[in-house]
């Protein structure tokens, strides 16, 4: 399915940005996890994405890939893709 998306190309620039980010902090999250079993062991059961730190901060990266292509299709005048699917 491909969709007409009417942001301005820096609106893409910030979302790809924003992704990074939080990326970044779930990374830092996923290293202290790492290091600290009892922190590790005391994430709730009902922690609502259910995915690990690491899993959490891949999806984040690759849609901050996904907003950067569209980010540059829109610079381009392209159409481009719905979200992708998730990549856990």
């Amino acid at each position: 399915m491909r969709l007409r998306f009417a942001a301005h190309a820096s609106d893409a620039r910030m979302i790809a940005e924003a992704f990074r980010n939080i990326y970044s902090e779930a990374m830092v999250i996923h290293a202290v996890l790492t290091r600290n079993h009892a922190l590790n062991n005391s994430v709730p059961e009902s922690w609502p994405l259910k995915l690990s730190a690491d899993a959490f901060a891949a999806e984040c990266l690759a849609m901050a890939e996904h907003y950067d292509k569209i980010a540059r299709e829109q610079n381009n005048g392209g159409d481009n893709e719905s979200v992708p699917k998730s990549t856990a």
